[in-house]
């Protein structure tokens, strides 16, 4: 199984606050394991002790990318209830975290969620969001480019991408191709940049915008395409 790390952190300048690991965790769903379980760690690399609570929230993302969460009993930590309640780390101190998933062994397509860490004293408070995702034991991706390119002004461009696959798929595997005639479409570095942060939830749409370095002839017929790296 392929772990990708990744983190966000509010006030990068406390980064080294609170640690946890790994950011990512899959969890297959397989007929072989009767119990699904994850184990994350939470340590407190500062001299004080740390207070801080748990939340874990089901998400998903419209077509924008703005996220959605809601409160879910899919997946819980393994003590129950009071685990969600504030608690302390020491100095130095490693806590395990066991999470647990409850819900359906029938899911279709793979399930997106959030465990937050957020420290609960102190004027400037640290909050860690990590990625959980179940899936089925044969979920796997579909990328697909979905209608025509939209003409936004006349170095700027609109497109749809379909993930109509089982499981989620980050776009740094793919690079955009922006076409007229036998002429490629030069993008702005930032354009190519924002687009391998992206991340495309099982069977969301997104819409993403790409800036082209030098305007495009108005009457040119622009195309579109997703090209593996």
């Amino acid at each position: 199984m392929r772990y990708v790390l990744f983190l966000t952190v509010l006030l990068p300048h406390m980064a080294s606050a609170l640690h946890l690991s790994p950011m990512e965790r899959e969890l297959v769903i397989s007929k072989s394991r009767p119990t699904e379980e994850i184990r994350l760690y939470l340590q407190n690399m500062e001299s004080e002790s740390k207070s801080y609570k748990i939340e874990i929230l089901k998400r998903r993302e419209d077509e924008r990318g703005v996220e959605h969460r809601s409160k879910t009993s899919e997946l819980k930590l393994d003590a129950g209830p009071a685990s969600l309640s504030p608690s302390s780390l020491g100095p130095g101190e490693t806590r395990e975290l066991i999470l647990r998933y409850t819900g359906s062994r029938e899911i279709p397509s793979e399930q997106a969620y959030r465990l937050i860490v957020t420290e609960t004293k102190g004027a400037l408070r640290m909050k860690i969001v990590s990625s959980i995702y179940v899936r089925p034991e044969l979920a796997k991706p579909d990328l697909q480019a979905e209608g025509s390119v939209r003409r936004l002004a006349a170095d700027r461009f609109q497109v749809v991408l379909h993930n109509k696959g089982t499981a989620h798929q980050r776009l740094d595997g793919y690079a955009p191709v922006l076409r007229f005639s036998e002429t490629t479409v030069r993008l702005k570095p930032e354009t190519l940049s924002a687009w391998d942060k992206e991340n495309i939830l099982s069977g969301m749409k997104r819409v993403l915008t790409l800036d082209a370095e030098t305007p495009v002839p108005p009457d040119a017929i622009l195309t579109f395409a997703l090209v593996r790296r």
